[in-house]
């Protein structure tokens, strides 16, 4: 067989014309590119339709919260108020349900029923010690709005945080103000900038 350049571009230009060149391998390879690009595009309506939704809601999102103590519930509470309404209120309301000598399933059940009732939007249930072992469930209707959980989980766990750090003796405000952020600014620069 004779390995000459002639007889590798023949191969090569064949190659092309049959599998590179054909409708269904241009497709599956700018199909990919196509769908980046539609998605990054919806972005900004994306994001505009979940502040929207948290904007004109006309009331508080109300959730019962089982297993947990009336204070943590309160300081969870308290980390989420900077999230408000139109008119002001805030947008997370938290109500602590422990009524002593009622098992946690009976207060499950009348959550339940109490969310079908409209009484409570959602409703969280605290497994054990949250503070060390960090095991919750959230519950919700099919139309609970699919953003507000993430909203609510980051409130939790940076409360669960804090706790944690308190218990562990060490002062919550010197970790908060060690962990703070760093402020990042970014530039462009163009051949204008650069001094001559």
């Amino acid at each position: 067989m004779n390995f000459s350049l002639h007889n590798v571009a023949c191969v090569a230009r064949r190659e092309l014309r049959e599998v590179v060149w054909t409708r269904g391998f241009l497709l599956w390879l700018f199909f990919p590119l196509a769908m980046i690009l539609l998605i990054s595009s919806l972005i900004p309506f994306v994001d505009k339709f979940i502040h929207k939704a948290k904007t004109n809601r006309e009331q508080s999102v109300r959730i019962a919260v089982i297993g947990a103590y009336p204070g943590l519930t309160e300081m969870w509470e308290d980390n989420l108020k900077w999230q408000k309404l139109s008119t002001g209120e805030p947008l997370f309301r938290f109500t602590p349900i422990f009524i002593p000598g009622i098992s946690t399933e009976i207060l499950i059940q009348n959550a339940r029923k109490r969310v079908f009732e409209k009484k409570f939007d959602a409703y969280v249930v605290f497994h054990g010690d949250i503070i060390d072992k960090g095991r919750c469930d959230f519950y919700s209707t099919r139309g609970f709005n699919v953003m507000l959980p993430d909203d609510i989980y980051r409130g939790l766990r940076s409360t669960i945080h804090f706790e944690r750090v308190k218990t562990d003796g060490l002062d919550p405000e010197r970790v908060k103000h060690l962990m703070r952020g760093v402020s990042w600014n970014e530039y462009e620069i163009t051949p204008e900038t650069v001094p001559g």
